[in-house]
């Protein structure tokens, strides 16, 4: 993978969440951190459907005052392209301790800043401030925090 190209029509900086749509990945605690900041901003969610776990999602979704997108299925060879242009920002939110997350070695190599959890392997792969942000686990304030901190670091 290359360092992408991005979108000309965003103007809004925009975080990604990338992988499938269950409790143990963190998305509840991604759109719960993400509602509470003040700063314009939009979420993109991808991945496939995955019935209730989804609709639930959705629902929580509802109440933000920034755009949330779920933006469904992406075919693997076209990532850089259809997603990593799209995002300024991927959100690795694992509430479970994920050895080597794929995503956050195909946002390094197309230079996508990450933001993950300080737990399990993903916190090998990203050093705080230097390529990515790191959260405390589990914890939804510190994760809002470094949305915010993600901004200001990018001057949005």
């Amino acid at each position: 993978m290359t360092q992408t190209t991005k979108s000309k029509d965003k103007k809004l900086f925009t975080f990604g969440y990338i992988g499938t749509h269950i409790p143990a990945k963190g998305i509840n605690q991604l759109i719960e951190a993400f509602k509470q900041i003040e700063e314009p901003a939009i979420l993109k969610i991808y991945g496939r459907h995955n019935g209730q776990n989804t609709t639930a999602l959705k629902s929580l979704a509802v109440s933000s005052k920034n755009e949330i997108h779920f933006e469904g299925e992406y075919i693997n060879h076209n990532l850089a392209n259809d997603v990593f242009s799209q995002v300024d920002c991927i959100v690795v939110p694992s509430i479970w301790a994920e050895n080597s997350p794929l995503v956050i070695h195909e946002a390094q190599s197309c230079k996508i800043p990450v933001i993950t959890v300080d737990y399990g392997g993903m916190k090998e792969f990203v050093q705080h401030k230097v390529n990515g942000l790191l959260f405390e686990h589990r914890n939804t304030e510190a994760l809002r925090v470094q949305f915010v901190l993600q901004l200001k670091i990018l001057n949005y």
